[in-house]
């Protein structure tokens, strides 16, 4: 009984440790996506809502960083009316595979939305609201920023959206001193100070530099006049989304469906018009592997030792 009884503190402690590890376990699988045949999505909800500020020359920046569509459509609301936007677009690779688009930051005047795509780089279909899409794709709006030549087309040719963009490296007002990165232009242009550059990779560096092309773009235009339509960038130099449709689905989520239902859809869709177009390489000659049969296999085995056992 005393050997019992001193024992009986360490057998409570290692059941409430065992208990506690199998309710971690279930809150894990509960947490966890459901399996199906495809490669399934991990729902990411990333969302960051802060202020932005502390230099001098520039106001106090609103900034919403989200993964999430129901959180893009409400915070573009206010934007209906607006129709010059800075536009910073930062490409990312992981897995050796190329360059993706991975942040999107959007500002008109205090207010900055990042959408952020870096958790599915790793996915072939990847979600892109369709409320992004269609603000992106606008003809009435235009988006300026410092070397947006390629990331304009990688929109075309990941997302089958076409922007009105332009590019204030390649061609913008002749007048106006716009050698350089964005922060130089900003520090020349608006008396913007930086004791320590934001770095881009973080939030603050982000939205920063989405602001600063907006903030450009409307100094220039208050000196120096409207844009002309000949500074946006062309076919030649963007391809259209249209020579892309044939190849790659359109990579869009509605803001109401399932992120990873949508996926899975998505992924079909991909696979199925792969083997639809390599069917269509060969007009007429479709290649087709026929495997023989378990009889056929013994039967072509008998008859291959057959004369090895007569000679």
């Amino acid at each position: 009984r005393r050997c019992l009884c001193r024992g009986a503190p360490l057998v409570c402690a290692r059941l409430a440790m065992a208990l506690a590890m199998l309710f971690k376990l279930a809150v894990l699988l509960a947490a966890a996506p459901a399996a199906s045949g495809n490669r399934a999505l991990p729902l990411v909800k990333q969302r960051e809502a802060r202020y932005v500020g502390g230099y001098r020359g520039l106001p106090t920046l609103e900034v919403l960083r989200t993964s999430s569509p129901t959180e893009v459509v409400s915070f573009l609301a206010p934007w209906s009316g607006a129709r010059d936007f800075g536009l910073f677009v930062q490409l990312a690779s992981e897995g050796g595979r190329e360059q993706r688009v991975a942040v999107v930051a959007i500002s008109n005047g205090a207010r900055v939305m990042i959408y952020d795509l870096r958790p599915f780089l790793r996915q072939e279909a990847r979600p892109l609201t369709a409320a992004l899409a269609n603000f992106l794709g606008d003809e009435q709006r235009t988006f300026y920023g410092f070397g947006l030549l390629r990331p304009a087309a990688q929109f075309a040719k990941e997302f089958n959206v076409s922007m009105k963009s332009v590019d204030m490296r390649v061609r913008a007002w002749p007048g106006a001193d716009l050698d350089g990165g964005v922060f130089r232009v900003a520090e020349r242009l608006l008396g913007v100070s930086f004791p320590r550059r934001p770095s881009l990779r973080q939030l603050e560096g982000q939205a920063v530099a989405a602001h600063l092309q907006w903030a450009v773009a409307r100094h220039c235009v208050e000196a120096y006049g409207a844009p002309e339509a000949a500074w946006r960038l062309t076919e030649t130099e963007v391809p259209p989304a249209r020579k892309y449709r044939a190849m790659r689905p359109r990579h869009i989520f509605d803001a109401a469906e399932e992120p990873i239902q949508k996926l899975a859809q998505l992924e079909q869709a991909l696979r199925r018009r792969t083997m639809q177009r390599l069917a269509n390489s060969w007009p007429g000659q479709e290649k087709r592997v026929r495997y023989p049969t378990a009889r056929e296999s013994r039967g072509r085995s008998t008859q291959q030792a057959a004369p090895r056992a007569g000679q």
